[in-house]
């Protein structure tokens, strides 16, 4: 099934899992068993809930052969112009690309992977529970991340929210960077 999901589009998936779409999102689903599904991720942002136990693999694919690993959690995985994020608010994920293990990530941690070829990774401390856009910057701002300003950036250089939401979350972005040094 290829699908392209309008911001708040959910699909409920019988076998045990949920998807959230947090923006326009083109994703294809693949079920290779009852308990083994594969979403390729080509564009946009989902939050997905595994029901603990009820698949046996399941695996989102973004761009760049990165896979994002999952058995049981609730995690936030956004293909943004530059690079893709993974936040996990519940649960476990491992992060591999090519064949080969990258990061395992738990609850409250979140990574931003840049490019194409290089695995250049920047952890941060994500929230625990899930949120909107604004309440992400404002999370970051509140807790003087560093990665606020790429965050931020993504951010405004998509098509995918609206110009007036754009704006408001770079400008509450760019208040909460007044005076740094970056």
């Amino acid at each position: 099934l290829q699908t392209i999901l309008q911001q708040h589009a959910e699909i409920q998936d019988p076998q045990g899992w949920q998807l959230h779409s947090n923006m326009e999102t083109k994703l294809r689903i693949i079920r290779t068993s009852r308990r083994v599904s594969k979403i390729q991720l080509q564009r946009g942002s989902v939050t997905i809930r595994v029901t603990p136990r009820s698949m046996k693999r399941f695996v989102v694919h973004c761009r760049h052969k990165l896979q994002v690993i999952v058995k049981g959690t609730k995690f936030f995985v956004w293909q943004g112009v530059s690079g893709v994020r993974v936040e996990v608010s519940r649960g476990h994920v491992m992060l591999r690309r090519g064949g080969q293990n990258l990061l395992h990530l738990y609850k409250g941690q979140g990574v931003y992977i840049q490019g194409a070829k290089n695995n250049e990774m920047q952890t941060y401390r994500a929230p625990q529970k899930v949120m909107n856009w604004m309440e992400k910057i404002e999370f970051l701002a509140q807790h003087r991340s560093p990665h606020l300003f790429s965050y931020a950036w993504d951010l405004g250089q998509g098509d995918f929210l609206s110009r007036q939401l754009q704006l408001q979350l770079l400008e509450t972005a760019a208040h909460a960077l007044q005076g740094e040094k970056r």
